[in-house]
């Protein structure tokens, strides 16, 4: 992805990435999901859809940030 070394721009610039990716997926939509199914769902199955979300959530933040440090060589 990138040269073992990267300046400070490019870094700085993933590090922003993440950090937005960490908002949207930590923060946004889990208060959207809990603003839309608060009415709708039980309990129990807005904990459930609560919890899955986390759990893609974790995963997919795990993976971008395996693709962001590149490959060593």
């Amino acid at each position: 992805m990138g040269s073992p070394v990267q300046g400070w721009g490019a870094a700085l610039l993933r590090a922003v990435g993440m950090l937005a990716f960490a908002f949207v997926v930590f923060a946004l939509v889990p208060n959207w999901l809990l603003d839309r199914i608060a009415t709708r769902v039980t309990t129990t199955g807005r904990d459930l859809i609560l919890v899955g979300w986390w759990a893609v959530a974790f995963v997919s933040s795990c993976w971008f940030f395996v693709r962001l440090q590149g490959r060593e060589s």
